[in-house]
């Protein structure tokens, strides 16, 4: 399967912002593009988001070399082929994106080969439950468990 196909089809990178409701802001396979559009719809509704927190996620394809050795080993350190990295930032009063590297919700969340198989998309709602998940602290932390999109 060409996992690179696939992350382009479901978008590389998201932000999303997590209140009352779950927006995403943007999705884009470009980073800086995606970064754009969500800045420009934080900056026209500045007083809503100042001081809150965005969530952005970004899918890339985990090695094959790495696959197969955690296939192999006993402690496993991938849950699937598509890694999506979470990160937190927060909206400052010039409607900008500030990350900050000490921010305890940073993670990462596995797509498995059995999500892709089954066929199930990545909708709207699997970003929106992974950002919401993501801001209220309810992905595991622990050192051992891997998080996967199965155990949403």
């Amino acid at each position: 399967m060409d996992y690179n196909k696939l992350i382009k089809k479901y978008k590389k990178y998201h932000f999303l912002y997590v209140g009352q409701k779950t927006i995403l802001l943007s999705s884009d396979n470009d980073l800086t593009e995606a970064k754009e559009k969500t800045v420009k719809k934080i900056k026209s509704r500045l007083s809503t988001f100042e001081g809150k927190d965005i969530v952005r996620l970004k899918f890339f394809k985990v090695d094959p070399k790495s696959l197969e050795k955690n296939t192999k080993s006993k402690l496993k350190a991938f849950g699937g082929p598509i890694e999506v990295e979470i990160r937190v930032f927060k909206v400052n009063s010039n409607g900008n994106l500030k990350i900050d590297d000490d921010e305890s919700r940073h993670d990462n969340l596995f797509i498995t080969n059995r999500f892709i198989e089954e066929g199930d998309d990545l909708k709207g709602t699997h970003l929106k439950k992974i950002a919401k998940k993501t801001i209220k602290r309810k992905l595991r932390k622990s050192v051992v468990s891997i998080n996967t999109i199965d155990k949403l």
